[in-house]
């Protein structure tokens, strides 16, 4: 009815072309040329500029129809866009909504334009959707190297949007990863271990959290390879690199071949072991015993071969030092014994493991039976070391400084006439009244009394002089000669009491003759004890240099005696293990000993 409505009214305009609102012809040409939307336009300038109400309700209903006329032609065009693709996608979808946004102010009554685009971009979410799960699923199949699949599903992602950078970097980042992976598996295949590893490390840098190569699906085909590559190490004789190869890689599957390398290992050192020890060479027997016993702690066999070598290096690691009894002064027979036994006890606090105090009574005895020949002392007593001396001098002189002193002590008090009483009637007469001031008639004066005490000084003075001599057995010389020379002074003041004058008691407090020597002896002691310990000091270093001695010549078996004494030395004298010829020397064994 609208429409036959809008025909006659646009009849009656071709009647009466001049006779409706300025440009209402222009508007009608345009609508019967089908440009509706210019129609369109003109009419919704009329309708604004006109006042009239019958005017406005004819203009009216010719934009109604010029609407309808404009949703119809886009909605059909859209549609029939829509109804020619081969494959709805993301990007033909924003265009149809993007051709009716166009148009959407010139929308019907029936919002036909509105509901077509609704439409669209509901399709639209649900493609978009639609292509992220896609995508999801494929970044979980790469996760789980299912790289085929992912790339299947990423493609079909890529097809739903085709204008995403993000989908089409995921595709090629994908198929990169398949392709690492086809290549990780030629590898493996061709026994290319390391080139696999390789490989994988670039195939797994594009994760987060790169999964290791144990828990990828590329397992199972290296574990026979690592095995394998374990075993070749074996056969070159390098039991402990083929049981660290095979620790490395972490994985249950290996658990077996670890223990087969760790039995066969631990026999294998021990065979060479027990070979060492029975042809004579302790030190190699130890080392390898050692190895023997990391891999294998348990075995009777390792035990008692470790037990038997560790014995004889630890033999050899002893050194004996021979302390004969000091020549005494004639004032003093016992000086000598007791600075010898003094020094004795203080070495044994002091000595480093191995180093060994021989009984003084035998070294005397022995010493008298070869008239005191050091050297062949050495060669009787296996010792390395022998400390003689002679104390020419030790005494204390004592000395006590009396004398008498006196001090005034107040004994009672009286009364007597103050003197400037007097003087004031002298000048003023005897009545009081005219005196400037008065002054008491009479004082009490104290009456005083000399007391004589005792006070004064006492000292104590220590004189000590030792020789001592220290001979090297194993170079066949004296390495040392000195004299000790030590002097203590001790002062005390004394004095005795006055109560009544406020002195006090002072007591002579002087330590004994014995105290003073005891303090002299001990002085001296830890001297020469610093001599002889500067012998056998930080032995570990001296160990770890001739090992390095022999290994820089390259006469590697040498090399293995002061290894297995400094390594036995080490553990026994309880070395920090980060001590530096500690580790330099753990180093070096698990270099040697493989």
């Amino acid at each position: 009815m609208g429409k036959l409505k809008f025909v006659a009214a646009c009849l009656l305009c071709v009647v009466t072309a001049c006779a409706g609102p300025a440009g209402m012809k222009r508007a009608d040409d345009f609508f019967m040329k089908k440009n509706f939307i210019e129609a369109a336009r003109i009419y919704e300038d009329i309708l604004s500029n006109t006042e009239s109400s019958s005017s406005r309700a004819d203009i009216q209903d010719k934009l109604n129809e010029t609407k309808c006329q404009i949703a119809r032609q886009y909605v059909t065009q859209v549609d029939e866009e829509y109804n020619h693709l081969e494959q709805v996608t993301l990007p033909d979808l924003r265009r149809l909504i993007g051709i009716l946004d166009t148009v959407l102010r010139w929308d019907d009554e029936k919002k036909t334009i509105s509901n077509r685009k609704k439409a669209l971009v509901e399709e639209e979410d649900r493609l978009a959707k639609k292509a992220r799960l896609l995508l999801a699923a494929a970044s979980n199949d790469a996760n789980n190297f299912l790289f085929t699949r992912a790339v299947e599903k990423a493609e079909q992602a890529c097809s739903l949007d085709t204008e995403s950078p993000l989908y089409q970097d995921k595709v090629k980042s994908f198929k990169r990863r398949q392709h690492l992976s086809e290549r990780i598996e030629s590898l493996l295949n061709n026994g290319d271990l390391e080139s696999a590893l390789q490989e994988y490390e670039s195939l797994v840098s594009a994760y987060a959290k790169p999964p290791a190569f144990k828990d990828s699906p590329f397992k199972a085909k290296a574990v026979s390879l690592i095995e394998q590559h374990a075993h070749d190490m074996t056969g070159e004789g390098k039991w402990l690199d083929a049981l660290e190869y095979l620790k490395k890689w972490d994985m249950n599957e290996l658990n077996e071949a670890i223990q087969k390398i760790t039995e066969g290992g631990a026999a294998y050192y021990a065979v060479v072991a027990k070979q060492s020890l029975k042809e004579g060479h302790p030190y190699k027997a130890y080392l390898y015993a050692l190895r023997a016993s990391e891999l294998n702690p348990r075995g009777t066999d390792v035990f008692t071969l470790s037990k038997k070598s560790r014995d004889l290096v630890d033999k050899s690691i002893h050194s004996y030092i021979a302390v004969t009894s000091f020549d005494s002064p004639s004032n003093d027979p016992d000086a000598g014994r007791q600075f010898s036994d003094s020094l004795n006890s203080y070495l044994y606090q002091v000595l480093p493991y191995g180093v060994n105090l021989l009984e003084r009574d035998k070294i005397d005895y022995l010493m008298k039976e070869n008239q005191n020949r050091t050297s062949k002392l050495g060669d009787m007593l296996g010792a390395d070391l022998v400390v003689t001396g002679a104390v020419s001098l030790f005494k204390v002189d004592s000395s006590v400084d009396k004398r008498s002193a006196t001090v005034k002590i107040t004994v009672g008090e009286e009364t007597v006439e103050n003197p400037e009483f007097t003087q004031m009637i002298r000048l003023y007469g005897s009545d009081t009244a005219l005196w400037p001031e008065v002054p008491p008639k009479t004082l009490k004066k104290g009456n005083v009394q000399l007391v004589k005490y005792t006070k004064g000084t006492g000292r104590k003075k220590g004189f000590a002089k030792v020789s001592v001599r220290i001979f090297d057995t194993n170079k066949g010389t004296i390495t040392f000669v000195k004299d000790y020379d030590a002097s203590i002074s001790k002062v005390s003041e004394f004095q005795d009491e006055v109560a009544d004058a406020g002195i006090k008691y002072i007591p002579m407090n002087l330590p004994s003759d014995t105290e003073v020597k005891e303090e002299m002896r001990k002085g001296i002691v830890k001297e020469i004890a610093r001599v002889v310990q500067a012998s056998f000091e930080n032995r570990q270093a001296r160990f770890l240099n001739q090992v390095n001695f022999f290994l820089n010549r390259r006469e590697y078996e040498s090399a293995l005696k002061p290894l297995a004494q400094g390594r036995l030395y080490c553990l026994q004298d309880n070395i920090d293990k980060k001590n530096f010829e500690f580790t330099e020397m753990t180093r070096i064994f698990n270099e040697m000993i493989r």
